[in-house]
Parts: C-alpha cells; sequence; structure tokens
C-alpha cells in the first residue's frame, strides 16, 4: 500500500525519531511540563539555557568524504540508475534514497553539517560510528566505516573488535568512553550516571551534543540498510 517511496519515507521518520530519542535518552530528559521545574529537576543532567548562550568552542573541518565503492547489490529496493557510479549503481543508504529525494536530501544535508561542523576528532566519529553499527549489524555500514576508521588511523585489529562489539585496549582513553557510551545508549536507550560523568568530562557538553547527534544520525542510516537488507560489497 505504501510503495517503495512510502517505504523509505516511514524509514527516514524512525530515524529522525531515534535519533532525537538517543539524545533525549543521554540527557535523561523528563516529560515534566512545568518549565519551572526543569533547570534543577535532579533528573537532568543539562541545564536550560537561553537563546543567546552560544557555544563558543572551536569545531573540526573535515571535507573530504570517503569515495563511493561500487560493487554492491540494492538489497530489497531495484536498483536506479543514475549514473553515480562506473556501472551505473548506486550503493548503501543512496540508491533507497533515491525513492524519497526530497527528504532523504535533507537528511544527508544533516550529516554533511555534522561532518564539518562537530567538534569531536575523525577517529573519535569512527569509533562512535562503528559502535553503532556493531548494535545493529547493519553490514553496509560496517564495511564503509571500517574503511573510515582504517583511513582515520585506527588499526585493522580495533576496527574488528569495534565492529564486533568489544572495546579494544589500544584505543585511547577518550575513544573508549566514546564507545561505551555508544554502545549503551544504543542498546539499552540509557546512560548510567559513572559513564555519563566520565564522557562528560572526556568531552564537556558540547561534545557530548556532538555525540548523541552522530548517534542519532547513524541509528538513522542503519535502519534505512536494515529495512532494505542493503549488503556489503562481496
Amino acid at each position: 500500500m505504501l510503495g517503495d517511496a512510502g517505504i523509505v519515507d516511514v524509514t527516514v521518520l524512525i530515524g529522525w525519531f531515534t535519533a532525537v530519542s538517543m539524545t533525549l535518552s543521554a540527557y535523561d530528559v523528563p516529560s515534566n511540563a512545568d518549565k519551572t521545574a526543569l533547570p534543577n529537576s535532579h533528573h537532568r543532567r543539562l541545564s536550560c539555557r537561553t537563546a543567546d548562550e552560544n557555544t563558543t568552542k572551536t569545531t573540526v573541518d573535515r571535507r573530504n568524504p570517503m569515495p563511493v565503492q561500487t560493487a554492491a547489490l540494492g538489497g530489497r529496493l531495484p536498483l536506479v540508475d543514475p549514473a553515480a557510479t562506473d556501472d551505473g549503481r548506486l550503493i548503501g543508504p543512496f540508491n533507497p534514497a533515491l525513492y524519497s529525494p526530497a527528504i532523504s536530501a535533507k537528511f544527508v544535508e544533516l550529516q554533511m553539517f555534522e561532518l564539518t561542523h562537530t567538534t569531536l576528532n575523525e577517529r573519535v566519529r569512527q569509533v562512535v560510528i562503528l559502535a553503532v553499527g556493531s548494535v545493529w549489524r547493519a553490514d553496509y555500514e560496517l564495511y564503509a566505516h571500517s574503511a573510515a576508521a582504517r583511513a582515520a588511523g585506527i588499526s585493522e585489529h580495533a576496527v574488528e573488535a569495534l565492529a564486533n562489539g568489544e572495546i579494544p585496549d589500544e584505543l585511547t582513553d577518550e575513544e573508549k568512553i566514546a564507545a561505551r557510551l555508544a554502545r549503551q545508549l544504543s542498546s539499552t536507550h540509557r546512560v548510567d550516571d559513572a559513564l555519563y560523568r566520565e564522557a562528560e568530562k572526556a568531552f564537556d557538553k558540547q561534545g557530548l551534543v556532538d555525540i548523541a547527534a552522530l548517534i542519532g544520525a547513524y541509528h538513522g542510516v542503519c535502519t534505512t540498510l536494515t529495512l532494505f537488507e542493503v549488503p556489503a560489497p562481496a
């Protein structure tokens, strides 16, 4: 009844609100409608800020996304042919995106904005992304970001461990905290107080917001990859 485009729209919607839920869960945001109680609630990890309390922390600027590979199939969706690769195929989440281009374009815009404005370094980003992919067991996500993690200087052994849901010893302390945070939030939808305090000390509040946004974005990616059974190249 929904058709291919409708199914993509539903998937993107699920992904968007998974991203919202990741942030709400990370900061233990309650449903209290009384705004006067919010800043001092012992359930809240962030105080309420006013619109003019803008952050001034310098962000990391990266504008070299990983080149697209060409050897995968389209999963459950027939391949659309915009001739974006040598053999005319798109892979990963990009093929489903063509069935709902208006919504998908904004999702890609969000991802590119995160990439170029985050405070996280590239190694931490890839640790977080692989930790999310390991929870979902999203083959294409793990394939693509294993390559990106290696390019960021993470060893093959550490990449394989992260993809299998492990925390390799050779990571830095910050990277280990990021991996634990991403796995716990992704799998339990909660973060315990001890881990939250470790993460806040390591990344500060802005960094934690950036991590929450990144986790949420890749839950969105994984919803599409999983629904349409998008495979990794053989």
